[in-house]
């Protein structure tokens, strides 16, 4: 299994016509997936760019897929 979990906190103050106010923000994020068969979890790689998560996850040789031809007709 991968479990990927985050989490972000917000605040914010503001001042107008004499008064302040204060904004809070809290969110957090918790995904669970069940790993294919094959694929080898302590080679595992992760990147977050632009606050978008990626996670490479190699697969052993015998479990990769293979290429085929598909002819439409």
């Amino acid at each position: 299994m991968l479990t990927i979990a985050g989490e972000r906190a917000d605040e914010e103050e503001k001042a107008h016509s004499g008064a302040t106010s204060l904004a809070q923000r809290y969110g957090r994020l918790e995904r669970t997936v069940l790993l294919p068969g094959g694929s080898r979890p302590g080679s595992a790689q992760a990147t977050l760019r632009n606050g978008v998560p990626r996670v490479t996850l190699p697969v052993a040789s015998h479990a990769q897929g293979r290429r085929i031809n598909v002819r439409a007709e």
